[in-house]
């Protein structure tokens, strides 16, 4: 997992060595985009966002993965 902030986004990748996912968010929370790649097929998506947005998503992956943990018995 790698973190990289340039003057227009914060950018979240990870790699498997089979593909690339990143999450890019503006600076100013105003887009959200997702970006896959696994050999030769690249994918993005973009939604206009705002704070609430990011907040709501956030909030919405902790709760994933606590339920996902906790149904692993950790």
């Amino acid at each position: 997992m790698e973190i990289i902030k340039n003057e227009y986004q914060h950018i979240f990748q990870s790699s498997d060595g089979y593909g690339v996912f990143q999450i890019r968010i503006a600076n100013n929370l105003s887009q959200l985009q997702m970006h896959t790649s696994m050999n030769d097929w690249d994918h993005d998506v973009f939604a206009d966002t705002n704070i609430q947005e990011i907040t709501m998503l956030r909030d919405m992956l902790t709760m994933a993965i606590d339920a996902e943990l906790g149904g692993r018995g950790q």
